[in-house]
Parts: C-alpha cells; structure tokens; sequence
C-alpha cells in the first residue's frame, strides 16, 4: 500500500533498505509494522494523550482538528505479545502488527469529552477521510493470538487520577512517613488531598515541607468523636 504520509514513506523507505543490504548479506529479517498504539505512560506528542490535555485544560470552546480518518490502535501489552512470539517462532519477513479494527478518531475524542463533562465543543473535519487498517491474517495463522483492545480500556490508564485522601490530627511523628510512602509510588497520576483536623502539635510545619499536597486545614474540631472527625474531614476532601 501507498503511503499516505510522509513519516509513512520515511518507514517504507527504511524497510526497503533494511531488504536490500540484510538479503545481499544473506541475513535474516523479521520487519513488524506497528500501527497505532497507546499505554499508561505515554507522553506528549501521540494523538490520546495531546486530546486528553487539550480537552482537560480547555476553559473556552473546544476546536477538534482533523479527527475525520479511521486508525488501528493495538496495545503495548499486545504488541509485547507478539514480538516475543515472532521472537520465539524465529518467523522471517514482513508482517503487520495491529488489531485488525477500525476505530474513528473521533469515537477517542467523545470518550475523554464525556469524562471530562465537556459539552462546549466543535468539529472541524479535514475534507480527505484516511483509513490506516492493518491486515492481520497473516499474524493470526502465526500466534494464534485473539487481539481485543476496546478503545475504552486503551485509553482507562491515561484518563484516570487517583485521589489519595488522608486526613491527620496531631500525628506529626508518623505524617512525614506516610506521604513519603505515596510519593515513593511507582504510579504517578496521583494527587493528595490531607484533611488537618486542627492539629496542636507541629503537623502543619511537617506538611509545609510538602509542595504538591493539596491542604484543608479545621480551626477546631467539631466533632468530639475523633471517629465522626475523620469521616467529616473524608467529606471535605470530596468537597475540593
């Protein structure tokens, strides 16, 4: 198949000389072209995580660009999978690694518009439709693997926060402890949120040495059940 891009003919003319000068040498090659892909830790400057920023920052109308074309997304974990089994079957050539599916890009665009209870939105469509679809008969007589990769699960890792809740009264012996226990986490798309039920002892100063926390602080308690004051100040967080 033509490419349709430039970065596409870039690949198309690697795997051509990777051919030529490997065949002449008499060496043997496994090529796997890797269609559109997404996973937890992906970064800036892939389509998922760019829409999810745009989209979750945005305070005015939202302008899509360009959604209008059909893309094939496999997940890492899958093409993991596949490597090792190519690996493991010694297969020689050239072959698609993909899911097989077509998936509208603008199916990833609703999915973060309604987690994000965007409704102030508008697209504006490219006039020429692209589909990119990978055939994977070839992969399938091969590893016999089953690919299922709902769009919702490829996207679940970059969209979720985890919100740590902690709330605190006169522990300043042990608060340092446990914050530097979350933060130590290998798992980054986390905030804290520490509830200060009018703390005596020297946990405010303790907690200023934290900058990323997001702090509630009680003047009194108002509770004298220290149990009702850990539940209000487990409201209070949800408040923010």
């Amino acid at each position: 198949t033509k490419p349709i891009s430039f970065y596409g003919n870039t690949k198309l003319q690697a795997e051509k000389y990777i051919i030529k000068k490997f065949e002449k040498k008499k060496i043997s090659y496994c090529i796997g072209r890797i269609f559109s892909t997404t996973n937890k830790d992906q970064k800036k400057g892939y389509l998922i995580p760019d829409l999810k920023k745009r989209i979750k920052k945005s305070k005015n109308k939202i302008i899509l660009k360009n959604l209008n074309h059909f893309r094939d997304f496999i997940s890492m974990v899958n093409i993991s999978k596949i490597i090792f089994s190519l690996l493991d079957k010694k297969y020689k050539g050239i072959i698609n690694i993909a899911s097989g599916k077509p998936l509208h890009l603008k199916n990833i665009a609703e999915i973060i518009l309604k987690k994000y209870n965007r409704k102030n939105y508008k697209y504006i469509d490219n006039r020429i439709e692209t589909t990119l679809i990978g055939n994977i008969s070839k992969l399938k007589k091969i590893t016999n693997f089953k690919i299922h990769d709902p769009v919702k699960k490829l996207i679940f890792w970059l969209l979720i926060m985890i919100s740590v809740l902690i709330t605190n009264y006169n522990k300043s012996k042990f608060i340092k402890r446990s914050l530097k226990s979350v933060i130590s986490n290998r798992y980054k798309k986390y905030e804290i949120i520490l509830f200060d039920d009018a703390s005596t002892d020297s946990s405010l100063k303790v907690l200023k040495q934290f900058k990323n926390i997001r702090l509630i602080t009680n003047k009194k308690k108002i509770y004298k059940s220290p149990a009702l004051n850990q539940i209000n100040g487990i409201l209070e967080c949800f408040k923010i």
